[in-house]
């Protein structure tokens, strides 16, 4: 198993927006789930604190999209 970094995960985030599924098994299946899910944990919320200048503007965010997602129906 190969150790996620950075470069794993905008792997994989680009392999996703292109649709590239095999690219993205590849990378889903060379890594621990729980090492990987912590890489892309940290990214994540580099990112948003980045975008959204400071964690409160993120949080924020996440809480409104969250709460649009409650009133999505299921498919």
């Amino acid at each position: 198993m190969l150790e996620p970094t950075a470069e794993t995960v905008v792997a994989l985030l680009r392999a996703g927006l292109s649709g590239d599924q095999e690219g993205q098994s590849a990378i889903l299946t060379s890594c621990e789930p729980l090492d990987l899910l912590a890489v892309l944990s940290g990214f994540t919320i580099a990112m948003g604190h980045n975008v959204f200048h400071g964690a409160d503007n993120f949080d924020a965010f996440l809480a409104d999209w969250q709460a649009a997602q409650l009133d999505k129906p299921l498919p």
